[in-house]
């Protein structure tokens, strides 16, 4: 009996260190998501703010100095 509640416990015990890798290797995934996610955005406001300005766009018909931050988001939100 003393035996048959040791491999239980072993068992449960077992399940639970599992259970933990999973939950730490969901947060390290969704860790390195979020940094991703930041990184892309703040890669973008860098553009769009600081971006040099460009030089004529004729398919847009946009004058000169357009900054390239303007118009990547006119290709992103005209289309």
């Amino acid at each position: 009996m003393l035996g048959e509640s040791s491999t239980d416990l072993d068992s449960f015990y077992r399940i639970l260190a599992k259970w933990n890798d999973l939950k730490v290797s969901i947060w390290d995934v969704a860790i390195d998501l979020l940094s991703s996610w930041v990184f892309v955005i703040l890669l973008f406001f860098l553009v769009l703010f600081f971006g040099e300005p460009s030089i004529k766009v004729d398919k847009i018909g946009s004058p000169d100095g357009v900054h390239c931050g303007h118009l990547l988001l006119s290709f992103l939100f005209l289309r």
